[in-house]
Formats: structure tokens, C-alpha cells, sequence
């Protein structure tokens, strides 16, 4: 009866103490909020007016505390320039659309645009649909849309949305995460029970104990 105190603690440790490292690394770990932020697009225009001349936009790739728990998850991204049709899923084929693209740092200097494949979480026929670049944190630039010709540009957005390595793999980690963090957290309630249990046993066994002197 003396060693029930110190069994049920010495338990109930043992199950609060995952609770504790999964608390102690969750800043290295991808949250709803985060991966929602990480695949917004970061800035948008929209190609309705392009007819009445050319269209451009700020960009500012964000260094923000939130962005800066996300790089140590995910990595360093790439940024994609895609042309998405009006309900935002489709990436169409932008190097066939009738448009020059531009992208200007805060200096004036162009940008080097790299045809590839468009970003995570859009549909697309096109092998090259999209234009990647790569940029630091902070850094702000100016995108800029102008049609060339007579063809009529199909109706949609250009979009900017940082792109991301292997983030279909990390979402579906994000989705274990919530089974995980439903585990650890029935645990912790048992091992702080238990705890509490021990604790309780141990003043009642010390009441006792001074009663019987």
C-alpha cells in the first residue's frame, strides 16, 4: 500500500510524457492555419480588363513569424505564375495564352521566369502551364500581365502561390497528426489522473499515519 503512491505517479508520468514532447514540438509541425496560409496565392490579378491595357500587381513574399514556422516544416518554397480559370481548381496552359508575362524586383530588374509544371492542389492539361522563379523572404516585386495580338484571353486569374517539396506527403502527415494528437491527449489525461491519484493516496496515507502515532 506504501508503493501505490509511487506506482500510480511513476505511471501516470509515463503517460503525461508524450503529451509533453508533442506540446514541446509542435512549432516544427504543420497546423490547419498554417497549410491553409502556405498554399494561398499571394497575389492576384484579375484578366476581365487586360482588353484596355496592361495589368499589374505588388508581391511581397511574406517573412512573418507564421512563415517562418512553415519554412522549418516544409522547407524553402519555389513561386509559380499560373493563369487559373474563374472557379480558381484549373491551371490553364499560360505559355499558350496570348500574354507576356513580367516580373520586376524593387530595382526595376527582371525577373528570371522558368516554364514548369503548375503548384500543388490545381488540375492542368499542360505539362509547362505555369512560369517558377525563385525569391528571398521579403523581397517585393511587381507582376506585370500585358496581352499581345488579337486572340481573346481566356477568363480567370494570374495568381502567385508559393509551391512547396513533397506537400501532398505533408498534408496527409497533418491529417495523421490530428489522430495522433487525439491519442496523446486521452493519455495525458489518464497519466494526470493517475498522478493526481497518487498524489491523493500518498496525503491519505500520511493522515492515517499521524492519526495511528
Amino acid at each position: 500500500m506504501r508503493r501505490l503512491p509511487l506506482w500510480l505517479s511513476a505511471v501516470g508520468g509515463l503517460l503525461f510524457l508524450p503529451g509533453i514532447l508533442w506540446v514541446a514540438a509542435s512549432g516544427t509541425r504543420l497546423n490547419d492555419d498554417d497549410a491553409s496560409i502556405a498554399l494561398q496565392p499571394l497575389t492576384r490579378i484579375h484578366l476581365d480588363g487586360i482588353d484596355n491595357g496592361p495589368l499589374s500587381a505588388a508581391l511581397i513574399v511574406p517573412n512573418t513569424a507564421r512563415w517562418t514556422r512553415i519554412r522549418k516544416a516544409c522547407g524553402e518554397p519555389e513561386f509559380v505564375i499560373s493563369a487559373v480559370e474563374p472557379t480558381g481548381r484549373f491551371a490553364l496552359c499560360l505559355p499558350e495564352m496570348p500574354v507576356r508575362i513580367e516580373l520586376n524586383d524593387q530595382t526595376g530588374r527582371v525577373i528570371p521566369l522558368q516554364p514548369d509544371g503548375g503548384p500543388y492542389g490545381y488540375s492542368t492539361s499542360c505539362e509547362s502551364s505555369s512560369l517558377r522563379f525563385h525569391a528571398a523572404l521579403g523581397g517585393g516585386f511587381t507582376l506585370k500581365v500585358t496581352k499581345t495580338g488579337i486572340r481573346i484571353v481566356p477568363a480567370g486569374d494570374l495568381i502567385v502561390v508559393s509551391d512547396w517539396y513533397n506537400m501532398k506527403d505533408k498534408l496527409v502527415g497533418l491529417s495523421l497528426d490530428h489522430d495522433v494528437e487525439s491519442l496523446v491527449t486521452w493519455l495525458s489525461i489518464v497519466g494526470f489522473l493517475l498522478v493526481l491519484s497518487g498524489a491523493g493516496v500518498f496525503t491519505r496515507n500520511r493522515v492515517c499515519h499521524h492519526r495511528g502515532e
